[in-house]
């Protein structure tokens, strides 16, 4: 074996010197044959290209050295000549990174969003043993018994918190809504009134997480105990803006609500809670103090059939999710049957009792609901970036393959003076890397900045967003994973096309020979450039169906008034007016506005339209009974008088709230559409009568039936919904408490534009009530717009990423005409002189435009079709195969492609016959 091997390695070495015997006279021979063309005689020639080149044997020893040289010292003279050469090209170096910083940086900048708006961990010790009851996704107070619960009342958590000490080291709970509250600060000028964002949480919240304070300390289960000093943790945020992080803010007095609460701890400033979201809370307290800081009625924490907490556990070692879910899931099946409240609840309730769940789910991320609304949109993106990569990277191949055949002279002469092919790839790869590396480091510009825009735009309009865009170790490692495989992938190509060509018929090739190996080259650059507009037509096609997404949003029928309508957020609670004080001041507040030029009335309700509200709950309803194991359920809200006619909606049936419907009148309902049409669907609803649940004595009688409104935003169906009276109460509501006294919106109905007399409200309003805070004042028809922000940022992200495609394509399409013109200049000179018209070298030039536009949308077509699917369900009113948009987006990537190849096509058929007859 030995012998065999020695004599293979002989032989391969004996042809590797004849190899290279052979590749140094042919080299020698070419220089001789230049000298002699400028006049010298054979012998001068030889000796003189002798001399240049050290002599055969000098020459066959660099090539050996080369061949065995130090890879850092080859790797050096790479880097060394292929800067040289980008520096030769300025304006295709340029280009080039350019284009590489917009691909590589967008890409860079999805990715770390994706890592931190997704894949970020709590900033708590130990995130991964945290784990979520249900979807936690309800909000805010649930009564009845559900399929899947994620939300649960006090006595509940107290049962899970005391009775699974094998599944946990600690449960915790917190308010399922985040609550403003009032803050009255005494300063040396005097009072002044803010408010904070603030949770309610379970004494045991902070060590169930594992977190400490920054300074002081945090909540303790004894803070907890009902008759507790008041105490409250703040953030670091609202340390740092109320009290300039002031070390004597621990022990100050907070006046919040008119009740006393001293601070005793202040957050670290990476903790936002357990809720990765913009704005988060600022305060914590503990949830004995309900009644102060929520206005919530203490009895509340008895309740049984109050649900507004969620839940979150730190699980024992060697416990699963699965295991926590089955037991859960048994637990809460014999909690609901011998709770007490069961004995009296309706029989819906205990046969809903056996399919009643609870999920358990990681908390290692905290609640998911915000993550997985984030996650559609951010798969989308990065689908599109890594398309525009693509097509950046076919740009840059088709541009590297053209200054591959401008350089084949250079090529052939290093091959034909020794250089291992192996070792010509890796110098045009040092080139493409040496490129990567430029548009990376652009690119990490373009990333920083264009996270934090994206970032700005997925949380517009808040005070405070949890999440940065910052350099960092997977940040970095990516981009520069990025730019390596960017730089392999488009310059791969050319650098292999380069290192096959023919040394000796390049090196004696000229002028029509040239153009004919010019155009072997071709074929694999107008494949490129197919590509690109295939990929281009996905974008623009996406782009299109996002914009008719947005229009079909906006332009629905809303079922209001979305011209003349002004929204206010009222906080009545906040302000410190008890509920018997409200109807009084309501009253002065519609006086005073419904004076004033320009509005034509006014009204107050517990909540507007596309407010994102839901409130909601089991109803009885006179000759209706439910199928078997379901439930009557509605959406309810309390509106003032002249609430409908305030805000545009019409009255089909009966009469709408008005001001009869005083406290001591009978209680009255008006309900929508949708509730007549499936609760009365052979009769008329007027005239009958509904009430909260089984067996409710005091019953709403229905007074009339609205026209439907959307509901909870633009895209959800219109549910089943009454109105009741803001001036009377809730009759046998088990849910009812003060907070349902409280109107929370104001609506004005302007003769004109509600934006121009929005000033004018505001300064009514103060001189009723001059410490009332004033938030949200919007326009019905900027509200109905914001419900569509999504899908317009989305519109206008792809929109620009599919312009910057286009572009991209449209210059490479340019430049590959331009050059196949150029190398057939000759040919066209022949052409025109033996008459061809302007007219037919126009048409042959701007033809092969046309073919690769026809090429690129039949690849371009049924790769959209495929890839439009994924978007489903982020459309509305438009299906994924839109026959206009896609008839709009080819017409769009038709008119810029014959742009791009009528330039060079016109130049070409505008040139001189005689110069284009003498040109090589």
């Amino acid at each position: 074996m030995r012998i065999k091997s020695a004599i293979r390695n002989w032989f391969c070495k004996k042809r590797r010197d004849l190899e290279l015997d052979e590749e140094v006279r042919g080299y020698v021979e070419l220089l001789a044959e230049e000298k002699i063309e400028k006049g010298m005689t054979v012998n001068e020639a030889r000796r003189e290209a002798k001399m240049e080149t050290g002599g055969i044997e000098q020459v066959k020893e660099q090539v050996r050295e080369a061949r065995a040289g130090h890879f850092l010292d080859t790797l050096w003279q790479d880097l060394r000549y292929g800067a040289r050469m980008l520096r030769k090209s300025p304006g295709f170096t340029a280009i080039a990174v350019l284009t590489l910083a917009l691909g590589i940086g967008a890409n860079t900048a999805i990715f770390s969003l994706t890592n931190e708006l997704l894949l970020r961990k709590l900033p708590v010790r130990h995130p991964e043993q945290l784990m979520v009851f249900g979807r936690a996704g309800s909000c805010c107070m649930i009564s009845g018994v559900t399929r899947q619960y994620d939300i649960f009342s006090y006595p509940q958590y107290r049962y899970f918190r005391d009775n699974n000490a094998n599944l946990f080291t600690g449960v915790t709970a917190f308010s399922a809504e985040e609550k403003l509250v009032r803050i009255r600060k005494t300063t040396g000028t005097g009072d002044t009134v803010e408010t904070a964002r603030c949770k309610l949480v379970s004494g045991n919240y902070f060590s169930t997480l594992d977190v400490l304070a920054a300074s002081g300390r945090v909540l303790t289960p004894a803070d907890d105990r009902p008759n507790a000093s008041p105490v409250v943790v703040i953030s670091d945020g609202y340390w740092s803006k109320e009290f300039g992080r002031d070390p004597a803010a621990i022990g100050y007095s907070l006046e919040v609500n008119g009740t006393k609460f001293t601070v005793i701890g202040v957050m670290p400033p990476s903790f936002f809670g357990e809720t990765f979201q913009a704005n988060p809370p600022e305060m914590w307290f503990p949830i004995s103090t309900l009644n102060a800081v929520a206005m919530f009625p203490p009895s509340l924490l008895g309740q049984s059939d109050s649900r507004w907490l969620q839940l979150m556990a730190r699980l024992q070692p060697g416990i699963t999710l699965e295991q926590v879910g089955t037991a859960l899931t048994a637990e809460l099946r014999q909690y609901l049957m011998t709770d007490p409240d069961m004995a009296t609840a309706p029989s819906t309730w205990k046969e809903a009792v056996g399919r009643a769940t609870i999920q358990a789910l990681s908390g290692a991320r905290g609640l998911p609901p915000i993550r997985q609304y984030l996650s559609e949109m951010l798969l989308i993106l990065r689908i599109v970036v890594v398309l525009v990569l693509a097509v950046a990277c076919a740009n840059l191949a088709s541009v590297l393959l053209a200054r591959a055949t401008a350089r084949e002279r250079e090529v052939s002469i290093r091959l034909a003076v020794g250089a291992g092919r192996g070792r010509l790839i890796r110098q045009m790869l040092t080139e493409t890397l040496l490129l990567g590396v430029l548009g990376g480091a652009a690119g990490l510009v373009t990333a920083m900045w264009g996270g934090n825009t994206l970032l700005a735009l997925f949380y517009s309009g808040a005070d405070t967003i949890v999440a940065k865009v910052s350099l960092d170790l997977p940040m970095l490692a990516f981009l520069i994973a990025l730019s390596i495989v960017t730089a392999a992938l488009f310059g791969i190509a050319p650098a292999l096309r380069a290192s096959r060509m023919d040394v000796n018929a390049s090196l004696k090739a000229s002028g029509s020979t040239a153009a004919g190996a010019a155009r072997g080259h071709a074929g694999f650059g107008r494949a490129l450039i197919a590509a690109q507009l295939a990929l281009s037509l996905v974008l623009i096609v996406g782009a299109g169906l996002f914009v008719r997404t947005v229009r079909k949003l906006v332009a629905q029928d809303v079922g209001f008034d979305r011209e003349h309508v002004l929204m206010l957020r009222i906080e009545t609670e906040l302000a410190g007016y008890k509920p018997d004080q409200l109807e009084s001041l309501y009253q002065r507040m519609r006086d005073h506005l419904n004076v004033l030029p320009g509005v034509r009335d006014s009204a107050l309700a517990l909540y507007t339209p596309l407010r994102g509200d839901n409130w909601s709950g089991s109803v009885a309803i006179a000759r209706y009974t439910p199928e078997q194991n379901q439930q009557a359920f509605a959406a309810w809200n309390r509106v003032s008088a002249g609430y409908f006619d305030a805000m545009g909606i019409p009255v089909l049936l009966g009469r709408e709230i008005g001001p009869q419907d005083t406290a001591k009148a009978p209680p009255v309902a008006v309900v929508n559409q949708t509730f007549a049409r499936k609760y009365f669907p052979d009769g008329n609803p007027v005239g009958q009568r509904i009430g909260w649940s089984e067996g409710t004595k005091n019953l709403l009688e229905i007074v009339g039936v609205v026209q439907d409104t959307l509901h909870m935003d633009v895209r959800s169906e219109v549910p089943p919904m009454f109105f009741l009276p803001m001036t009377q109460k809730a009759g046998d509501q088990g849910t009812h408490s003060s907070r349902d006294d409280y109107a929370q919106d104001l609506v004005v109905r302007a003769v004109g534009d509600p934006a121009k007399i929005a000033q004018e409200v505001r300064q009514a309003l103060r001189e009723v009530a001059p410490s009332l805070p004033i938030t949200r004042v919007t326009t019905a028809k900027e509200r109905v717009s914001a419900n569509a922000g999504n899908e317009e940022m989305m519109a206008e992200i792809i929109g620009f990423f599919g312009g910057v495609a286009v572009l991209l394509a449209a210059l490479g399409l340019y430049g590959l005409i331009s050059y196949a013109a150029a190398r057939r200049t000759n040919e066209i000179g022949i052409r025109m002189a033996l008459g061809a018209k302007k007219g037919q070298v126009l048409w042959m030039v701007l033809r092969e435009t046309l073919l690769l536009l026809g090429i690129g949308a039949g690849v371009g077509i049924p790769l959209t079709l495929g890839a439009t699917r994924l978007v489903r369900a982020q459309l509305f009113g438009v299906e994924p195969y839109d026959p206009l948009t896609l008839a709009l987006a080819v017409l769009l990537l038709t008119a810029v492609a014959v742009i791009a190849g009528y330039l060079p096509a016109r130049r070409a058929a505008g040139v001189d016959p005689l110069v284009a007859l003498r040109h090589e």
